[in-house]
């Protein structure tokens, strides 16, 4: 236990960029019992206290062994967790990712016209994680305007596309309002058929997040069903 809360302690201040002296002046102890904390020697309970409290955070999280939950996750004993062993399995997992998955750069919306590539688009994939029924009652409206605009697009006239456009913009701003960020993108795609030849099938992808969540990016399936 004292070599994991030493590892913990000394992981806290180079994260901080502190030395070992500036730990000691936060925690109100002295130098030398900062060194014996960090080699594993053991430490009161007032000298732990202290330093949690340097460090703004709980003894608990300073007893923490970060280890168990990574070997549980990876199926392997504690003992026998490695960096090369956790470098391998995260290189398996981004082998696994990288095969089914493509990450596609989205683009926040923030005027009307960025929605008229839905009138480019033959499928649409919308995402949003949110729970809240008002927020998922806004998604299924923007779901439902954007399903017409890929289904009228070769029937409507500039002027009847441009009120899409804006009507579908308006529940896009309500969603700005609640905290949220619409982010789209036109994803090029084809379909082969059975004599060899591909036919174009570009993806619209919506996506609706939490404005502080937002990535500018989606991960989505190579595999595409549409819409």
């Amino acid at each position: 236990m004292n070599d994991l809360v030493a590892s913990n302690i000394r992981t806290l201040r180079e994260a901080r960029a502190w030395t070992q002296e500036q730990l000691a002046q936060a925690a109100d102890i002295a130098p030398r019992t900062v060194q014996r904390a960090e080699e594993g020697k053991g430490m009161s309970s007032e000298t732990l206290q202290a330093i949690a409290g340097a460090f703004d955070v709980s003894i608990d999280l300073l007893r923490y062994d970060a280890r168990e939950p990574i070997a549980t996750l990876l199926g392997v004993a504690v003992d026998d967790l490695t960096p090369e062993l956790v470098a391998q399995k995260v290189g398996e997992a981004k082998s696994a990712f990288d095969k089914d998955y493509s990450m596609i750069g989205v683009e926040e919306v923030t005027c009307s016209g960025q929605l008229a590539c839905a009138f480019a688009a033959h499928g649409l994939l919308l995402q949003c994680e949110s729970r809240d029924d008002a927020v998922r009652d806004l998604v299924a409206e923007l779901n439902a305007c954007l399903m017409d605009m890929l289904d009228l697009a070769g029937d409507l006239p500039p002027a009847s596309r441009r009120e899409f456009e804006k009507s579908t913009f308006a529940v896009v701003e309500r969603l700005i309002q609640v905290g949220y960020v619409v982010e789209v993108a036109l994803q090029p795609r084809s379909i082969a058929l059975g004599n060899g030849s591909k036919v174009r099938m570009d993806t619209l992808l919506v996506v609706v997040s939490l404005a502080d969540e937002a990535a500018g990016q989606v991960a989505v399936k190579k595999s595409l069903p549409l819409a």
